[in-house]
């Protein structure tokens, strides 16, 4: 009897390889093994047949869950991909994951990531929180990640001008390269080093205070010059499609126009890796012209007019600054207007740090202390609050209960992912992140965050009070109890354990239609969520704020993103969507009235066609081109971060439930 083997060859057939697998990969009795082995034997001799290995696995599996050996089955088992899926993955791509267009090299990321999704729920993870994932009680984020990298990080430029650049961490396998001497040169390490660190981390790269940094290297460049080297930064991080899965490199950048305080006396690292004599503050102004000639590189949209999509903008809002530096603040807002694109960050009324960075959306991470602007999180994991209220049966003391079990399972979860980082480390498989920065290491990773986000707060509030977050007080008064009681058992999980563990606004798309659909199919009647029609447009609200249909004034929007924010110390945003293209001026006043409350972090989204056929770009959602006419169109938006929806597009782009919120999107006009 012929076996036709995994690994590419036809061999004779012999019991013993099955005897030896079982024992050496699933720790069975050699007994047990031996007598699974004579019946598989017995059966493949007696249908004729010639097997495959994957066949034989299959059968010694079912054997040993009839004689009752269900974790040596688990142990045993082969992880692999039915033909039916690897068809599909080829032609309709994933539509869940707004960040990877249909390519070659997205098709065999997805095959992996299903493959790896697989190995750490059936594996890796305890069953109780494997089961927990499949049946939506939580979402663990980046499953397919979770065995071999973190989830987000800010990086501190500084490093890498001050020492150089190993992309790979210690240099033994790349070239490496010295400090820079030259603007040209510092630039290009920047754009590198972003994209070596996404290897290494699953979701955003970040530089905060990135022109502060950059400032010295400017130092005597003519406007022109600096302009020159702004457009060689935005079109570097826009075009390398070389990310895992032909993604662009998740890379955002935080700009100030002006130097902060809290970088204001620290010695500036100069072209070559020179440190000081030199504060940062002796750069002030080569910072402010940096920030205004990044914007305006945006402002031009790339060839066809597009917007940038990388790197993501966030703005600082300085109180100190907001007179002093108008016009540059009013030149973010032009932006805002044409395209969407900034990210506006609130210190002046929000509770954050000067050293606060976002690296997700929606997502804050915190620098090491001093002027150490290094800082990430490890991983979130989604507590499904309206399956808490569903649940609950309606009891507010059991709502509570099952509210704290769910979280338990969520600590549980990002704990043994802080393991298995540590883990990872001492392998030696996290090398960039390993890399020494003086006494420490680049990622500390017991000075990470731990997330643990919030989903659905206004479908719960639904399912508890018969009203949503903007309906009624009552079920705002719940939602902010939810809240705090989500914070007091972060902060028993932080004093237990001496790691940081916050509660923030979930910005993934996929964890929204995921969670909903399968509530949609155990409870039915008592279900309640966002989108219409079947059940894959179907969507819980993102965070802790009002859903994006809602009809409320824009005032009212802002008053409840205000209370929530403050209680969502891992991050929000709060996404302001526009009817028109108002003038940077009201942009400017709207920005500032915002920037008095608690909000974290807001943006001006704007709704862009693109044509397919002559590539023009127009303000709005519109099915065909006004400029030639083609219906071939495709809409630009922000769905967490800026995509096209691929909505004239057979594979990829956006799900049912994203294109149900863009069109059903309450927008405002300013």
């Amino acid at each position: 009897m012929k076996v036709r083997t995994s690994h590419d060859t036809i061999e004779d057939f012999s019991k013993h390889k099955i005897v030896r697998a079982l024992v050496n990969e699933a720790n069975a009795p050699i007994l047990v093994a031996e007598k699974i082995a004579n019946e598989v034997e017995s059966y493949l001799t007696r249908i004729g047949v010639s097997p495959t290995t994957t066949m034989i696995r299959e059968m010694v599996n079912a054997k040993l869950i009839e004689y009752g050996f269900d974790e040596v089955a688990a142990r045993h088992q082969r992880l692999g991909l039915p033909i039916y899926d690897v068809r599909r993955i080829l032609t309709q791509g994933d539509r869940m994951d707004t960040s990877t267009r249909f390519n070659p090299e997205s098709i065999h990321k997805q095959m992996g990531d299903m493959i790896a999704r697989n190995y750490a729920l059936s594996s890796v993870i305890p069953t109780e929180i494997a089961d927990a994932h499949r049946s939506g009680l939580i979402h663990i984020h980046d499953l397919e990640y979770f065995v071999t990298r973190p989830y987000c990080f800010a990086h501190d430029l500084r490093y890498f001008l001050l020492h150089g650049l190993k992309v790979d961490g210690s240099g033994r396998d790349t070239a490496v390269a010295g400090p820079a001497r030259h603007p040209e040169v510092a630039i290009f390490h920047a754009a590198k080093a972003l994209a070596a660190s996404q290897v290494f981390w699953s979701g955003g790269q970040a530089y905060n205070y990135f022109n502060v940094l950059m400032a010295p290297y400017v130092a005597g460049r003519s406007e022109r010059e600096i302009r020159q080297l702004c457009q060689m930064f935005v079109y570097e991080m826009s075009q390398q499609y070389v990310a895992r899965g032909g993604q662009m490199v998740l890379s955002s950048v935080s700009l100030l126009p002006g130097v902060p305080t809290v970088l204001g006396d620290s010695k500036a690292v100069k072209p070559g890796g020179v440190l000081g004599p030199e504060t940062y503050s002796d750069f002030h102004d080569e910072s402010v012209e940096l920030f205004r000639q990044l914007i305006n590189v945006l402002l031009s949209g790339d060839y066809a007019e597009k917007p940038f999509r990388f790197p993501e903008i966030e703005i600082k809002l300085d109180g100190s600054m907001i007179r002093s530096a108008e016009e540059e603040y009013l030149s973010a807002c032009m932006l805002a207007s044409k395209y969407g694109s900034p990210i506006f960050m609130n210190l002046v009324g929000a509770e954050l740090s000067p050293l606060s960075c976002s690296v997700e959306p929606g997502i804050v991470v915190d620098g090491g202390g001093g002027d150490d602007l290094r800082g990430g999180a490890l991983q979130e994991v989604t507590v499904n609050l309206p399956r808490v209220a569903l649940d609950s049966q309606n009891s507010e003391a059991r709502f509570y209960e099952i509210l704290g079990e769910r979280m338990e399972l969520a600590r549980r979860a990002l704990s043994l992912k802080r393991d298995i980082l540590r883990q990872r480390m001492e392998e030696g498989s996290l090398s960039f992140a390993a890399q020494r920065i003086g006494d420490s290491r680049h990622l500390e990773i017991d000075e990470q965050h731990a997330l643990i986000g919030v989903l659905g707060l206004n479908e719960a509030c639904n399912v508890m009070t018969g009203s949503e977050l903007h309906e009624s007080d009552e079920a705002r008064g719940f939602a902010i109890d939810t809240l705090e009681a989500m914070n007091g058992t972060a902060r028993e999980f932080s004093n237990e354990l001496g790691v940081s563990f916050r509660v923030c606004q979930s910005p993934s798309v996929e964890a929204s239609s995921r969670l909903a659909i399968i509530d949609r199919r155990k409870f039915r009647g008592r279900f309640f969520a966002q989108g219409e029609g079947s059940d894959n447009s179907l969507h819980y609200t993102r965070g802790a704020g009002v859903s994006a249909s809602a009809e409320v004034p824009l005032e009212e929007r802002i008053e409840i993103g205000d209370a929530m924010h403050r209680l969502l110390p891992g991050g929000a945003i709060l996404d302001l969507w526009l009817d028109n293209r108002p003038p940077a001026e009201v942009l400017f006043r709207q920005a500032l009235e915002i920037a008095n409350s608690g909000i974290q972090l807001f943006c001006f989204t704007q709704d862009l066609t693109l044509c397919l056929g002559c590539e023009s770009v127009h303000p709005g959602l519109a099915r065909e081109c006004r400029a030639c006419g083609s219906r071939a169109v495709d809409w630009i938006s922000r769905m967490g971060r800026i995509s096209r929806a691929g909505i004239t597009e057979d594979i990829g782009g956006w799900g049912p439930g994203s294109i149900r919120e863009l069109l059903n999107r309450q927008r405002y006009r300013l």
